[in-house]
């Protein structure tokens, strides 16, 4: 029975992250709309998290020192002004529905930018070890995914 109740605990945290991720892009489109710019929503909304993430974590964030949490605070504000930014900026452009779909998509499109990729090397992995059999020298490239012909790109 605990085990049904967890699942289902996490099932609806998993729902509400998402509900409330989806009406980020609306509520963005609106905010666009009535005179905030891009920045500004994005100085807001890092603002906000940081604060909430301050308040439920009060005994320890992440950090074991100032220094550590200022640094995370940096790292934050770099990794995430250009992602937050563009999609901001792309709000103000054209419809949340696009952006939206843009946004869910970008993962998918990644992995199989990677797959095109590790065919590519493995290619090339192939032929210059030919080359390399009759001049005595070998290519060997990093394999992120192994040895396993999922990832070779023979779809």
């Amino acid at each position: 029975m605990n085990v049904i109740k967890s699942r289902f605990v996490y099932h609806l945290m998993a729902i509400i992250t998402v509900a409330i991720w989806g009406t980020t892009f609306v509520s963005t489109k609106i905010l666009i709309q009535h005179g905030l710019s891009p920045s500004d929503i994005f100085f807001y909304r890092f603002t906000l998290a940081y604060l909430c993430m301050w308040c439920i974590s009060y005994k320890k964030l992440f950090a074991n020192r100032v220094k550590d949490e200022l640094l995370l605070l940096l790292a934050g504000l770099c990794g995430g002004t250009i992602y937050f930014i563009t999609e901001n900026t792309a709000l103000g452009i054209t419809l949340a529905s696009n952006v939206s779909l843009i946004v869910c998509t970008s993962p998918v499109l990644t992995l199989f930018g990677i797959c095109r990729l590790h065919a590519l090397l493995h290619s090339l992995e192939c032929l210059c070890q030919g080359i390399g059999s009759r001049k005595k020298y070998k290519l060997y490239l990093y394999r992120p995914f192994g040895n396993s012909s999922y990832f070779s790109g023979h779809y």
